[in-house]
């Protein structure tokens, strides 16, 4: 008879500082992509229809991430945090997101996902200069 072996390894979490001095935590397990597909759908369709929009999809994960812990967040504390969090923020959720649940390489996923939010950013930028 043949055996197969699983390692596990555990989860890490995320301790993100808010302005305000409080802490937000966030963990990518299997509960939190369960609760990624019950509030949003399946995250490979959310990831195609979010790829001009990195910081919609990965405020999505962000949700996804704190409900574990936390099922008073709602989705639009998750967005705030992400908006107001940068590209650095940005890469390290989509980094331990895919640690736990895709073969992306995390450092290929930075290279592509800075030309994107520039991108995102230039056209805000845009769009409230002819709001002026």
């Amino acid at each position: 008879m043949k055996k197969r072996k699983i390692a596990i390894k555990p989860a890490e979490t995320l301790e993100i500082l808010l302005p305000d001095g409080t802490t937000r935590e966030a963990i990518f397990n299997v509960e939190a992509l369960i609760i990624l597909q019950e509030a949003f759908g399946d995250p490979q369709k959310l990831a195609r229809e979010f790829e001009d929009k990195p910081h919609e999809f990965t405020a999505r994960i962000l949700y996804s991430g704190i409900a574990v812990l936390d099922s008073s967040i709602t989705f639009d504390e998750a967005k705030a945090i992400v908006v107001g969090g940068g590209i650095e923020l940005l890469a390290t959720i989509m980094e331990m997101f895919a640690e736990t649940f895709g073969d992306a390489d995390p450092e290929e996923l930075k290279k592509n996902l800075i030309p994107v939010m520039n991108r995102q950013l230039r056209r805000q930028q845009a769009k409230k200069k002819r709001k002026k």
